[in-house]
Parts: C-alpha cells; structure tokens; sequence
C-alpha cells in the first residue's frame, strides 16, 4: 500500500500544477456583427481558445491578433490564428486559413476573403509564456458581399457613365 499513496501523491500534485494551462476560452459572438473584438488573458502555459461565429449571408471577413507583451511579465509565443468552418452533421471542421502572430509581429491583418454563410470559429493558440501568462486580443471585420442584382445594376451605371463621358469628348 505504501507503494500506491508514493505514486498517487506525486500524480496528483502534478496533474494540480498543469490544470491552469489547460483551461481553454471558448466565446460566442452568435451572429458575427460588422466589428468583433476578443481579448483573451492565458495562464502560464498553452493557449487554446475559440470564438464562434455565424454569418447569415456571404461575406468578405478580416481578422488582426497582437500579442500584448509586457517585458517578462506577459508574453505570447508561437500564436496562431486559424479561421475554421464548422462540420456539422458529424462532418470534420474544414480550415480555411491561419495566420502566425506574436509580441515582435505587431497587428497582423488576414483577408479571409469570401466566405458563404454559415458557422465558423478561430482557434487562437500559442504559449503564454510570461511569468503571469499571456494577453492577446483579435479583431474581426465582417464586410458584405453585394448581391448580384445590386453589382450587375452598379457596373451597368458605371458602363453607362463611361459611354456618355467618351460621347461628350467626341463632341
């Protein structure tokens, strides 16, 4: 018996010690609005969190990360941000991009480009490698796509003003 109180004893301690770096953040912003902001603090160790999304309609979608790194105190390594589609029905989550960031890159900016509308999610990773953890925050732009009807009306007019401006210089 002696044996088993020598390993359990040790195994707990440790396994105490490493829960603060597997806590993981997931939010929820429903329907994606034009802006979204997150800002996420870690505890020492690994970075896994998740903001979920949907888009009602297509759309051309923005995001920006930075690490807000504060001398030794906060510090993120190895950030990444990957832009997912949700699977549904049992489906495997689909990745659409990912970009790197850390506390030398500054603001980084990825076009995702046009998305259709559905569900979607960032994983935000890395290591909070500070004395207390780590800070980022990432930024989301959701830009509309206009409709077809809309964009053929748009070139028509555009089409029809550079006809009558060539018709006046002729003139």
């Amino acid at each position: 018996m002696q044996i088993k109180h020598t390993f359990i004893g040790p195994l707990v301690a440790a396994t105490a010690g490493l829960s603060p770096n597997l806590q993981a953040k997931e939010v929820t912003w429903d329907t994606h609005d034009a802006i979204e902001v997150g800002v996420g603090v870690a505890n020492p160790g690994a970075i896994d969190d998740t903001y979920v999304f949907t888009l009602i309609d297509p759309a051309v979608l923005y995001a920006s990360a930075v690490a807000n790194n504060l001398n030794s105190t906060f510090d993120v390594t190895d950030g990444k941000v990957s832009l997912m589609r949700e699977g549904g029905n049992g489906a495997a989550d689909q990745l659409i991009a990912d970009f790197a960031f850390d506390g030398t890159s500054g603001d980084l900016t990825k076009n995702f480009g046009q998305l259709a509308a559905g569900d979607y999610f960032y994983r935000i990773s890395g290591a909070a490698a500070g004395r207390t953890g780590g800070v980022y925050s990432i930024t989301s732009e959701v830009v509309p796509v206009p409709e077809p009807a809309t964009a053929a009306m748009a070139s028509a007019a555009a089409l029809l003003l550079l006809a009558l401006g060539s018709r006046r210089n002729r003139d």
